[in-house]
């Protein structure tokens, strides 16, 4: 929500307070699914999910401006910004849906 509040805000102070957050949870997301992500699997099954992870995000930088671009003129920016925090949302929903439930980590 602190993403979509970013692009919606127009006082200098609110943009701040916002653009602060969303670096914020950014890079705690960030760094805790790169720490979390690779434990979860075998050696053979990590290397092949980095590796394909990896090419996919590197398409997903050379296509995200083109995306962006289209819908900001298409739509204009706060559909941009909707964009943006809906892929984060779609994000953290594949994580809460195919990461380890709290229950199994216990029984391990």
């Amino acid at each position: 929500m602190s993403g979509l509040f970013y692009g919606l805000m127009f006082t200098p102070v609110l943009i701040v307070a916002f653009g602060f957050l969303v670096n914020l949870f950014e890079r705690g997301y960030t760094s805790l699914a790169y720490a979390y992500s690779p434990e979860l699997f075998d050696t053979d099954a990590r290397s092949l999910g980095t590796g394909f992870s990896y090419g996919l995000g590197r398409l997903s930088n050379a296509a995200g401006p083109l995306v962006v671009t289209s819908i900001y003129t298409s739509s204009g920016y706060r559909s941009v910004f909707s964009f943006i925090a809906a892929t984060w949302f779609v994000g953290a929903l594949v994580l809460a849906f195919f990461g380890p439930r709290t229950r199994e980590l216990a029984t391990a």
